[in-house]
């Protein structure tokens, strides 16, 4: 055997060739293209035997055993479904993947409390239903292969659970009536006898052993798998961020011995808010009205608010927002929406533009942006440019006559817009005002703010 260094021998002006060669090589009929392949690997789930209203954390496996990465791609979780799940589903809950190397296996985890109900579950998982990956096999995405078998049985010991605490309204003003609605289920597999729920107003955490509760209530007792609500009322106090606790069975040491001892809390943030002139305009049903050239002022009164306003289009059109008076320009998001309250556009800052909008009803929300910290105040601007009369009018051909003294009105109602217009006698340019003024406020103001903020 003879050893040594190799010597490698150059071959100038071969290595596109070869590159060309090996190409056409994996185009030629029968060659097969280099493709991801994107499964799910497995399920499994913690705890094992998880009681009811327990928290059960599912970690989902998935590999790319293709030959290439795969880029964005989401995975959608079932929690529980009888039937292996189809393409185009989002699931009970799901994560988009930005890339997945040729071989690479990625862990996902999903966590939901475990049925009230006793019984028995499937989870399953669905890679790519959205089909945004071309795969070497398209139907090998739902795993694992039959589900994954779950199941939630009763404890022979009672066990008192708090399903939800809730507050209303969950934003007031200093002197309302607020109510807090807390229900207490039974999951356990006996019967409870009596036993009270504590109430805090404000805690800035769970409560402990030597926090005297503010209120409590007594429940003479509770049936297996049955639930009771209870209301605590108070007057709002000063403006703030509070959040509010609820125990069951919090007297020293226990009324009631159950199997769970650990599920017996929870807690709701809830505010107080000096309230601007267009609260309560939290949802698309109390939307405020605003229509073009309106300027209204708005404050996000903390990191939950969220502002809805609606408006209306008669006739194709674009618009444009503005946020204004608002220190932290940053930290603000507009969302555009339809009528049947579809996302049309989002931007996280200051400000919104949107063309080429059909005649319908439109709502624009307002909230925090990156940080979710509240806006003390802000001004928001709408420009609306509608379609004008003299449309199409974007190019020599379709130029509309404009007579000599004549000031029409028109508009720039979409970023691609021009208007054209021939003089009679002269010749002469349509001033399309509208747009042009409202992209020219929304540069000046732009501009003003970061001066004032240099």
């Amino acid at each position: 055997m003879k050893s040594g260094k190799c010597r490698h021998r150059h071959f100038p002006g071969t290595g596109v060739l070869i590159a060309l060669a090996t190409a056409l090589a994996a185009d030629a009929p029968g060659a097969a293209a280099a493709q991801p392949d994107l499964v799910i690997e497995s399920i499994s789930h913690a705890p094992a035997a998880p009681a009811r209203g327990d928290t059960v954390t599912f970690t989902v496996t998935v590999r790319n055993q293709g030959d290439v990465s795969a880029g964005v791609f989401y995975v959608a979780f079932y929690f529980d479904s009888a039937t292996e799940p189809t393409t185009s589903g989002n699931g009970d809950e799901g994560v988009t993947i930005y890339d997945l190397p040729a071989g690479a296996a990625i862990a996902l985890e999903f966590a939901s409390p475990a049925p009230l109900d006793a019984g028995v579950f499937k989870a399953w998982a669905y890679v790519d239903p959205h089909e945004r990956v071309m795969e070497s096999n398209e139907s090998n995405n739902a795993g694992p292969v039959g589900g994954c078998d779950w199941s939630v049985t009763p404890s022979p010991e009672p066990d008192l659970f708090i399903e939800s605490m809730t507050c209303s309204p969950s934003s007031s003003a200093p002197g309302d009536s607020v109510t807090f609605t807390v229900t207490v289920t039974n999951v356990g597999g006996s019967d409870a006898g009596a036993f009270n729920v504590g109430f805090w107003s404000d805690l800035s955490s769970p409560p402990g052993s030597s926090d005297a509760f503010e209120d409590d209530l007594d429940v003479a007792g509770l049936a297996a798998g049955n639930s009771t609500s209870l209301d605590f009322v108070l007057t709002a106090p000063t403006a703030g961020d509070y959040r509010a606790h609820a125990y069951a069975d919090r007297r020293a040491g226990g009324e009631v011995a159950e199997s769970n001892e650990t599920n017996n809390l929870a807690s709701c943030k809830w505010y107080v808010i000096i309230p601007d002139a267009y609260e309560d305009d939290d949802d698309f049903t109390t939307a405020t009205p605003i229509s073009d050239g309106d300027c209204q002022y708005h404050s996000l009164h903390h990191d939950d608010d969220v502002d809805y306003m609606v408006f209306s289009l008669s006739v194709p059109g674009g618009i444009a927002v503005m946020l204004r008076n608002n220190p932290d320009w940053e930290n603000t998001r507009i969302t555009l929406y339809d009528g049947l309250y579809t996302s049309v556009r989002t931007n996280l800052e200051y400000w919104l533009r949107s063309s080429e909008l059909s005649p319908g009803t439109y709502y624009l929300k307002v909230q925090s942006g990156y940080d979710g910290s509240p806006v003390d105040e802000y001004v928001i601007d709408l420009v609306i440019a509608e379609k004008d009369a003299f449309e199409p009018d974007d190019t020599f051909a379709e130029a509309s006559s404009i007579p000599l003294g004549v000031a029409q009105e028109r508009s720039l109602h979409r970023q691609t817009d021009g208007c054209s217009a021939g003089g009679n006698g002269g010749g002469g340019a349509a001033a399309c005002w509208l747009a042009c003024l409202a992209a020219a406020a929304l540069i000046a103001s732009r501009r003003r703010a970061r001066a004032s903020h240099s």
